[in-house]
């Protein structure tokens, strides 16, 4: 039956609590000293209520624009549920019951396009469920063979702190760090960048996006870098590698995206904005056919 069909189960009217009362949790001492964690608290409310605010607000906003709005990060145009969805705050199903709602009542713009995102989230848990070692080992074995580099620490620092000089990569990483999201489109830029122009091996990247992002999903945060890196299940090609400046410039062309996150940009002119900066962390064209080299050792 397709996703959705069955219609999600009532909330129960009440949930049983534990035996006894637990400690306070202010009395836990979770809370950091220094709050490094305000951009997370600016960005989202947890909890059902914000689960539901958030469905609601995509619905009403972005959802009809969804095909070509999901790829443009200056916009919020995609529906930002991945965190709530991790943490069980929402059901895939009804949020697949909502939009299916909107579909028979004529407003099916954007709706097939979120439905298949939808489906690939379940699809990348059913990967996991039947692949267990993908987190750490990619699903074609051909790459356990690709030569990647040793020598990164420093490379990947840079890549982790937003320092590479490619101004939409920086952008993403910073978001990153300040909010605990970025969007996808700039997640699969960064993740090319790392693992094609930078060879670091895709487990370094999944690593870190584990340990920062708030919609940490084991299963989709695999298939997202096996994806990318060409590894995975009905992954991109390796020889697929994103251009950073000219994804920049086709889905950020006003360089809406770019000033917020990099305020040092915000005063230049349109034309270089999405250029890379003075030492930036590689030559694209050199890199790309070093990537296209180790490729070439395991590809038969």
């Amino acid at each position: 039956p397709r996703v959705g069909a069955q219609p999600p189960a009532p909330a129960p009217r009440r949930l049983a609590g534990p035996g006894q009362p637990g400690e306070p949790l202010e009395g836990l001492g979770l809370r950091p000293r220094i709050a490094w964690d305000a951009g997370l608290a600016d960005a989202w409310r947890p909890g059902e209520r914000g689960a539901l605010t958030a469905l609601d607000d995509f619905c009403e906003s972005a959802l009809s624009a969804y095909p070509a709005g999901r790829d443009q990060p200056g916009a919020r145009g995609t529906s930002r549920l991945s965190p709530h969805l991790h943490f069980g705050e929402i059901g895939p199903r009804q949020v697949a019951a909502r939009i299916l709602g909107l579909q028979a009542a004529g407003r099916g713009a954007g709706t097939e396009t979120f439905l298949k995102e939808l489906g690939w989230r379940e699809f990348a848990h059913h990967l996991l469920v039947h692949f267990p070692r993908t987190p750490a080992e990619p699903m074609d074995a051909r790459f356990r063979r690709l030569p990647w580099r040793r020598d990164y620490a420093q490379d990947l620092r840079r890549w982790q702190r937003g320092a590479t000089g490619f101004p939409i990569v920086d952008a993403g990483m910073r978001e990153l760090w300040a909010t605990g999201w970025m969007h996808n489109r700039v997640r699969m830029i960064a993740a090319s960048l790392l693992t094609k122009n930078l060879l670091i091996p895709w487990q370094e990247g999944a690593r870190w996006f584990w340990d920062t992002l708030v919609d940490a999903d084991l299963a989709n945060n695999t298939l997202g870098w096996q994806w990318t890196a060409g590894c995975g299940a009905d992954a991109a090609p390796f020889f697929r590698i994103f251009n950073p400046v000219l994804q920049s410039r086709k889905f950020d062309p006003l360089g809406r995206y770019l000033r917020r996150w990099l305020p040092e940009l915000r005063d230049v002119p349109d034309a270089d904005l999405h250029e890379p900066r003075p030492q930036a962390i590689v030559d694209l064209a050199a890199t790309r056919v070093r990537a296209l080299e180790a490729f070439s050792k395991i590809k038969d």
